[in-house]
């Protein structure tokens, strides 16, 4: 009979342990995360997956754009790895921009993203260095509430960032150095 009781206390130990790991441990999604990370934003923008992991871009407190870098682990859910940069909009510039080099150990992200007000931009490419390796990739543009988000990831980490703006008929608009000189 004690050895009954002892199994049934076994059991319910186990039962309230796994309830309470899969209640306030583990993290079911990249924006519960996010949310737990306790960074000061307005509202979530886009969700952009990457291979190794969700870039979340979301509003500060600051009226600018920041990013956030989830990675999803077996044991515990997703987990919130880092983030932040805030892409600003100065001097009535056609659009605000902010690399940040999103690490979680084993593999590095990088991503340059910012906001776009120029209503003639329908496509935008960057042109990034790595040391002697040029590469070049189209940015996705993404509308959210009132406003357009552009982004730009590489596996890399680059030197320099150089953005192209073209209109739907293909025409350049304008240029943009993020930072460094192509």
């Amino acid at each position: 009979m004690v050895r009954r009781r002892y199994i049934l206390y076994i059991v319910f130990v186990l039962i309230a342990a796994a309830y309470y790991y899969w209640t306030h441990v583990y993290v079911f999604t990249p924006v519960e995360a996010f949310v737990k990370s306790n960074i000061q934003h307005r509202e979530l923008l886009h969700s952009a997956v990457v291979k190794n992991g969700v870039l979340l871009f979301y509003s500060d407190t600051n009226s600018g754009i920041g990013v956030a870098y989830e990675v999803h682990s077996n044991l515990t859910g997703w987990q919130h790895i880092t983030g932040g940069g805030s892409a600003e909009l100065i001097n009535n510039d056609y659009i605000s921009w902010c690399w940040s080099r999103l690490e979680d150990g084993e593999r590095e992200t990088g991503v340059t993203f910012g906001e776009l007000i120029h209503p003639d931009v329908t496509a935008m490419k960057a042109k990034m260095v790595n040391g002697n390796l040029l590469i070049e990739k189209e940015a996705t543009i993404v509308d959210f509430n009132g406003g357009r988000l552009w982004y730009v990831v590489s596996d890399k980490a680059v030197d320099t960032v150089k953005m192209y703006a073209y209109s739907s008929s293909g025409q350049l608009l304008f240029t943009h150095h993020c930072f460094g000189e192509i």
